[in-house]
């Protein structure tokens, strides 16, 4: 088995632990080239709270803007301070960075319509976005074969059945089948 030492020089960067609303205030001004960030996800991510932003209190004047402009527009709560914190954080943000810097930043499918206005109404230019699209398996409504064969009339051979515990359900099941 190897082992390689580690390096003792200084890292060329440095690690703030903090949240994203407040470290940028005690950095300097202009001075970064870029973000790349990986944001809560605004979904209430397994009951999180650091993830739910349903009854969100914005911290500042521009979030308490943000949040009662889209109540007039009829978002939904958590929509609503999900937008009003990641507005505040990219404000916040927007001082920290260089004229012409660039933010790349990870959303849901389901929030990066969300993700992309706050970037907006914080004051950014949005020109590109990055899509990854992404599998999940099999859609879990249905057996896709099954429901072709159904819309094409056509009969699928039985080639065994399922057990279950209750009658009325092995019924249900031998109809499926």
């Amino acid at each position: 088995m190897t082992t390689h030492a580690l390096p003792t020089h200084e890292a060329p960067f440095t690690l703030h632990h903090g949240d994203c609303s407040d470290v940028p205030a005690t950095l300097p001004a202009d001075s970064f080239d870029c973000s790349v960030e990986d944001p809560p996800a605004g979904i209430g991510f397994m009951g999180k709270p650091w993830d739910s932003y349903k009854s969100y209190q914005p911290r500042t004047p521009r979030g308490v803007e943000v949040q009662s402009g889209l109540k007039l527009l009829g978002f939904d709560a958590w929509e609503r301070g999900f937008v009003a914190f990641m507005v505040e954080a990219h404000v916040a943000k927007l001082r920290v960075l260089k004229p012409g810097a660039f933010v790349l930043t990870w959303a849901l499918p389901k929030t990066a319509d969300l993700a992309g206005l706050a970037l907006r109404l914080a004051g950014f230019e949005v020109q590109d976005s990055i899509v990854h699209l992404f599998g999940q398996g099999m859609a879990k409504a249905g057996d896709l074969g099954k429901k072709i064969d159904k819309m094409l009339g056509a009969e699928r051979e039985v080639t065994g059945a399922k057990s279950v515990a209750s009658d009325r359900w092995s019924e249900v099941g031998r109809a499926m089948v």
